[in-house]
């Protein structure tokens, strides 16, 4: 409604144009208006009709250093969502070194009921990786450099305790057998 009296209403487009549309109601108003009423006073009723208009979709993924299965995790979050006939795009979060294990083809073919693709795009995430210096790796313990390696890779506290416990022992393994030559 842009104006009370007399009512103007727009109701807009009756279809989504654009993904800034994607979540807007779509429709026309019927009007009944009085002709024997005089200017400004002749409407008897409006009312917003919603139209079945066809569904936009924007999916995104964030696929992490730790996912298994990348593509399981996309077919996943794409069964989320009814893209049938609906036009229809990705956005992949994906870390450097899982980049390639993300196949567009298969995404595309995955949305094969859609009416239309607009883009699969794959974003590739920095990775945050600490660096350390010269003078810092020359005091820094071995067992704390494995257990620093292990936290950036995100490995799950069992499975780093368990590596630095190997660690641990490899490193004691090394020490005995120097001593002995």
């Amino acid at each position: 409604v842009l104006n009370e009296s007399p009512r103007v209403v727009y109701p807009g487009s009756l279809q989504r144009i654009d993904f800034g549309e994607e979540n807007d109601t779509k429709g026309f108003c019927v009007v009944e208006l009085d002709p024997e009423e005089s200017r400004g006073a002749r409407e008897k009723s409006y009312e917003f009709v919603n139209v079945d208009a066809r569904k936009f979709i924007t999916i995104k993924v964030t696929i992490l250093e730790t996912d298994l299965d990348p593509m399981a995790k996309i077919a996943r979050s794409i069964q989320y969502y009814d893209v049938s006939d609906a036009i229809v795009q990705v956005f992949i979060e994906v870390p450097v070194s899982r980049y390639k294990d993300v196949d567009e083809t298969r995404v595309r073919e995955m949305l094969s009921s859609s009416h239309f693709i607009a883009t699969v795009r794959r974003n590739m995430i920095a990775e945050n990786r600490n660096r350390l210096g010269k003078s810092l790796s020359e005091s820094i313990e071995p067992l704390e450099a494995l257990n620093t390696y292990f936290e950036e890779r995100k490995l799950p506290i069992v499975r780093r305790e368990l590596l630095v416990e190997r660690g641990k022992q490899l490193i004691e393994e090394t020490s005995r057998d120097e001593s002995v030559s």
